[in-house]
């Protein structure tokens, strides 16, 4: 049984080929942008979030529910989904993510993800561990589908809010406020263009060393409003500066990278 996937049609392409290997799939939809992107073979769940528990439980036994299949395992309704396969020993709940451990690839991990991953944490396990090697990436990108998608799940969303207008979504749905930052997202974009390959080739020549890379998350993700003790990358982003200008060396040079998505 599928909840949440990814903006787009990740999730029927996966059901698609379950089906092909004998498995029974059922998906249940939370909004218009799911509906539109899984709109057969599909139910709709439009009651207020806390009848979804009791909803979620008898589906899942009148269906015979072994498994259930999310993307990220933060989202209100996938925290409930995962508190009802914990207590019930013949369900199993998987977790989409996307990759954290190689570009352009994704995750699907057992139980949870990120911070709920049950990959190991000791350093001594990855030293030790062999890399398989794997086709490189073509280089395609695939930026204006991700926009692409979203503009048409969050544009179904609200055509459909009326029939779920008791959904709670994890991020903010405004569309005033994404093109807001959508416009000052292609100005930073625009700008960095003429300055990042100078700065770029600087590092590269070592005109910069030694440096020390800072990656960022994005704002919203979970990984900052559920996994740490920040909750905007503006107060970690000053923690770090102030850290750093304390502590390091004099001739080192801090690189903050942007996360992609933002």
């Amino acid at each position: 049984m599928f909840l949440q996937g990814p903006v787009g049609p990740f999730f029927k392409k996966v059901a698609e080929w379950l089906k092909k290997s004998g498995c029974n799939v059922y998906k249940i939809n939370l909004n218009g942008g799911d509906e539109y992107f899984y709109s057969k073979n599909s139910v709709s769940f439009c009651k207020s979030v806390e009848k979804f528990p009791q909803f979620l439980q008898d589906y899942i036994y009148q269906h015979s529910i072994d498994a259930i299949i999310v993307f990220g395992d933060c989202r209100i309704y996938h925290k409930i989904a995962k508190s009802i396969a914990d207590s019930n020993p013949n369900l199993s709940f998987w977790v989409f993510e996307e990759g954290y451990l190689r570009p352009h690839y994704i995750t699907f991990e057992k139980d949870g993800v990120n911070g709920f991953s049950l990959l190991p944490k000791n350093h001594d396990f990855y030293e030790n561990i062999g890399i398989t090697s794997i086709d490189k990436s073509n280089g395609k990108s695939h930026y204006y589908s991700m926009i692409r998608y979203s503009v048409i799940y969050y544009i179904f969303m609200l055509l459909k809010k009326y029939k779920y207008s008791n959904y709670i979504h994890h991020r903010k749905t405004s569309l005033s406020f994404y093109a807001s930052h959508w416009v000052l997202a292609l100005i930073r974009r625009l700008k960095s263009k003429l300055i990042e390959p100078r700065l770029i080739k600087n590092v590269i020549n070592n005109e910069h060393k030694p440096f020390y890379i800072f990656p960022l998350q994005c704002n919203q993700d979970f990984q900052i409003q559920e996994h740490s003790p920040y909750h905007s990358m503006k107060s970690y982003i000053f923690r770090v500066i102030c850290s750093f200008s304390l502590f390091a060396d004099e001739k080192s040079y801090l690189l903050i990278k942007h996360h992609p998505m933002d």
